[in-house]
């Protein structure tokens, strides 16, 4: 997703989102990491994902921006 185009608010969150939650998934598989733990991990990677993106004012992909008319 980071590759693919420029990088836009969508793409900043979900890319390193689906690196990190692949990343804990070979963990709990491998029995490194359980899921009581990784469920927490999730949520405070994606949390701050969301205010890393908001900081660096990244732009607002087509598909996402609302229609001046409506």
């Amino acid at each position: 997703m980071l590759v693919i185009g420029t990088v836009d608010k969508l793409k900043g969150v979900f890319g390193p989102f689906l690196i990190i939650a692949s990343i804990c998934s070979v963990l709990r598989q491998t029995e490194s990491l359980s899921i009581e733990k990784e469920i927490p991990i999730l949520v405070i990677a994606l949390g701050i994902l969301l205010v890393i993106v908001n900081i660096l004012n990244l732009p607002t992909p087509e598909s996402m921006k609302q229609d001046e008319n409506g």
